[in-house]
């Protein structure tokens, strides 16, 4: 929930405010004038909200630390590259014109761990269907060790801490 816009209640009043939730453990509301709100409830989902300027660059790729143009899928253990981490968004330009794609077993730095690249130049390999990736599963879901090559391909891709890419 951290990084959505959504609309809340105030905590002990009859009042709304809308924001992008900041922190769930004391459901903190960060409203678009930077002002930060103490909410109660639960809170509706906003269908088409305002592009969040206050995060800057990094808060809009990564709203609360979770890259926001991957998508994820677990076949299960029933290859070697169990996980397949598709990237997204517009960056097509980047990369001469390809989309990427990552397999990688459940340890991806062990000596005998799997993680490779893939690309693609027609359309993505989770389209039109993935049944032949496995389920898609949630950022969250991921192996430790899965996330934090994945997060370095992703801070690769978009330029995020240039000074921390391939550390």
């Amino acid at each position: 929930m951290i990084g959505k816009f959504v609309t809340a209640k105030l905590l002990g009043k009859d009042d709304c405010r809308q924001g992008w939730v900041i922190d769930t453990n004391l459901f903190l509301v960060k409203g678009q004038s930077g002002e930060t709100y103490l909410c109660e409830g639960e809170p509706v989902l906003v269908d088409n909200p305002p592009p969040n300027q206050s995060l800057g660059r990094e808060g809009r790729l990564m709203p609360g630390g979770v890259p926001r143009y991957l998508r994820m899928y677990d076949n299960g253990g029933t290859t070697i590259d169990r996980y397949t981490i598709v990237f997204t968004g517009r960056y097509r330009h980047l990369t001469g014109g390809v989309f990427w794609h990552v397999g990688s077993s459940a340890a991806p730095f062990h000596p005998q761990g799997f993680y490779q690249h893939g690309e693609s130049t027609d359309w993505q390999i989770d389209y039109p269907s993935y049944k032949h990736l496995g389920k898609r599963i949630q950022w969250k879901d991921l192996p430790e060790d899965v996330q934090k090559a994945a997060l370095r391909d992703y801070k690769y891709l978009w330029s995020i801490g240039k000074e921390n890419v391939g550390k």
